[in-house]
């Protein structure tokens, strides 16, 4: 079935391969955020890509049609945790295979940072992903980053998160969607 065109159709990427993470909790509350605002939402889950089967010089099997949600995205939003003050090295690979498919620029993208720190570490990461996304080049960066710090109290394992944080990301998701609008509105790039 074709996408429906009066929905945006968003891609979500939970950006890291660590199992049961907050990561991937904070993805689905997005997913769902996204999708109850009525777009069309797709996620993209880097755990599927456990560290011991990832080879940085080469795709993995299947990438192809992970690949193709990433390129029919209206709007990426990336959600990271902090690894050390990077992103994790799962999203490095990722990254280094969706840039022999696509421009990494072509599309709306929304950062989401998490960190375990009280204070500063979030940013970290996704100042790292607005750079390798085309810097302050890229006029399609949405400029309100969301950072989830002290993640570890804020949202459960068992996929419950703090109210304040869901107000946010909601608030988050709906600017995105703007955002979205205004790009497309304004260019036949993507």
């Amino acid at each position: 079935m074709p996408p429906d065109p009066k929905r945006p159709m968003i891609t979500v990427i939970s950006g890291t391969n660590r199992p049961g993470s907050r990561t991937r909790v904070l993805a689905e509350f997005t997913r769902r955020a996204y999708h109850d605002l009525g777009a069309e939402v797709w996620l993209i889950d880097l755990a599927a890509f456990p560290d011991d089967a990832v080879d940085p010089t080469k795709e993995p099997a299947g990438f192809k049609e992970i690949a193709d949600l990433f390129v029919a995205a209206k709007g990426l939003v990336i959600i990271t945790p902090e690894y050390n003050g990077e992103i994790p090295n799962v999203m490095k690979y990722f990254i280094s295979w969706i840039r022999g498919r696509a421009s990494l620029q072509a599309r709306p993208v929304a950062f989401i940072g998490l960190s375990t720190q009280e204070q500063g570490g979030a940013q970290e990461p996704v100042d790292q992903l607005h750079e390798i996304f085309g810097g302050k080049k890229n006029g399609y960066i949405y400029p309100v980053r969301m950072l989830v710090h002290d993640a570890g109290d804020k949202i459960d394992l068992d996929g419950m998160i703090d109210e304040l944080e869901v107000a946010k990301l909601n608030k988050h998701a709906e600017g995105f969607l703007g955002f979205c609008r205004r790009m497309k509105a304004g260019s036949d790039e993507y």
